[in-house]
């Protein structure tokens, strides 16, 4: 079937008015659209404060475990038979982040040393801390 240009011509609105298509979005349609909206930025706005404690919590733990790194770097860099690797029990206190080591000699074998530190460090959840081991050679 053939359609002429005035059988579509008689299909459309007159001049200056619009089809129901062209007239756009209900009062009705744009409330529910916003509702919509609405709980959604709310809901994402909930999770920056999530967001912001983890990022402080990593930050913490990075630093932490950074001064502990830097403590062992230190005690290994020492030379075997140095004082401040007797063995014994110490503590340190370096920005909020406190650290206790214990050096034990002939540990695991004889001529050895075993230095253990812990770091610990308070966040909103508690006291965390982190757990290092190293062992040093050279004695006997």
């Amino acid at each position: 079937m053939v359609t002429t240009h005035a059988q579509l011509a008689a299909n459309e609105p007159p001049i200056g008015e619009r089809s129901r298509r062209e007239r756009g979005f209900s009062m009705v349609e744009l409330l529910i659209a916003m509702v919509v909206m609405a709980i959604g930025l709310m809901g994402a706005a909930q999770m920056i404060p999530l967001a912001m404690a983890g990022v402080t919590q990593a930050g913490m733990r990075t630093r932490s475990v950074q001064i502990a790194q830097e403590r062992l770097d230190d005690l290994v860099s020492k030379d075997y038979d140095a004082s401040v690797l007797n063995a014994g029990t110490y503590s340190e206190t370096v920005d909020n982040t406190t650290l206790d080591w214990t050096i034990a000699d002939d540990s695991p074998v004889p001529g050895t040393k075993r230095i253990d530190l812990t770091v610990s460090w308070v966040t909103a959840r508690g006291t965390q801390n982190s757990s290092f081991t190293t062992f040093l050679s050279g004695g006997r």
